[in-house]
């Protein structure tokens, strides 16, 4: 006969076993949950840092061959981390814990350390929709954040922005740096609420005080082009400079691009090139390019045509027209 589930304090699904009858299995098995709690909240805070809760996807497992492992080791080292992540995702998975689903699901649609699945993505996709949906109930404020991406995605249902948004903003209510991010996104883009740059704004400041990256670059973004609030390029470059001094390759190449031209800050070109050469090391293939222009023009560096061609062509390979078109005047 099967054992019958029982759900652990963070709400993962475990066989329940015999030994959990007298009172020391009850504690082993308390013991057991806690220690899977663990290694799920270490793989999900390490791929939230790295890919900004599923922002990014720039992390294909071939790109560890391209380029020098110096150039490019912090680069590597992340791809390398989210192969790891996502063992550790398949390995409490296997066990059904629960909260393993979604991410999987967003880290098989490929670009995050692992090989594009579509079928295993859909499948977790589900088994995350319909794991999340049984466990709306509870006050947890990672359930909410959570339901509402797969709303917002159409992860393993019908997109539904509206739906999203509703939990979006019950994950707010505890607290929740990405579900405010998020809620601002809906109103910056007008998806599920009125298109409203203020409240976008506000939303992103909440969760840029909290330190998450993604929300300190729109802020910037808000001040740059004036959306939501006055123009001001000193401001943008603040909060820019936030972003990118916690290793958002993002905001480092937005940085340098500011230095380059001036923009809020005292046109710096050294500035500019230790800006894009730390998001060109991080794999930013825009950045590459642009490190690539510098060498190429021999601005601030030395000219080295040889230099240029290495950035451009790694850039190339991620996809930048710019620098396939350069690639192409080069030969």
């Amino acid at each position: 006969m099967d054992n019958p589930l029982i759900k652990s304090p963070e709400n993962s699904l475990v066989a329940k076993d015999n030994s959990t009858q007298t009172l020391l299995g009850r504690g082993l098995a308390q013991l057991k949950n806690v220690s899977l709690d663990a290694r799920y909240r270490k793989a999900r805070d390490a791929y939230n840092r790295i890919t900004g809760y599923g922002f990014e996807r720039r992390f294909k497992p071939e790109f560890l061959n391209i380029g020098t492992e110096a150039d490019l080791l912090p680069f590597k080292n992340q791809i390398k981390e989210l192969i790891t992540i996502f063992q550790e995702f398949s390995d409490l998975a296997d066990i059904g814990y629960g909260k393993a689903y979604l991410p999987l699901s967003i880290i098989l649609k490929g670009e995050q350390g692992v090989e594009i699945d579509n079928n295993k993505s859909d499948f977790f996709a589900s088994k995350a929709f319909e794991w999340l949906s049984t466990n709306k109930h509870l006050n947890d404020e990672e359930i909410f954040l959570d339901l509402g991406y797969v709303y917002g995605k159409g992860i393993g249902c019908v997109i539904d922005k509206f739906t999203a948004c509703f939990w979006y903003e019950k994950s707010v209510e505890l607290g929740n740096p990405y579900a405010k991010f998020f809620l601002g996104l809906n109103y910056f883009y007008g998806q599920g609420v009125e298109q409203d740059y203020e409240q976008a704004f506000y939303w992103f400041e909440l969760a840029a005080d909290q330190g998450y990256t993604k929300a300190q670059i729109f802020l910037s973004i808000q001040y740059k082009e004036g959306k939501g609030v006055e123009q001001d390029f000193e401001q943008a470059v603040d909060w820019y400079r936030k972003a990118a001094e916690q290793g958002d390759a993002v905001a480092q190449n937005s940085l340098g691009f500011c230095y380059e031209y001036g923009e809020g800050v005292e046109q710096d070109y050294e500035q500019a090139v230790d800006w894009y050469r730390k998001a060109a090391e991080q794999g930013h293939a825009s950045a590459q390019y642009n490190l690539g222009v510098c060498y190429y023009n021999g601005q601030v560096v030395e000219q080295d045509y040889e230099q240029a061609l290495y950035w451009y062509t790694l850039a190339g390979e991620q996809g930048d027209e710019d620098a396939q078109y350069f690639l192409g005047r080069m030969h």
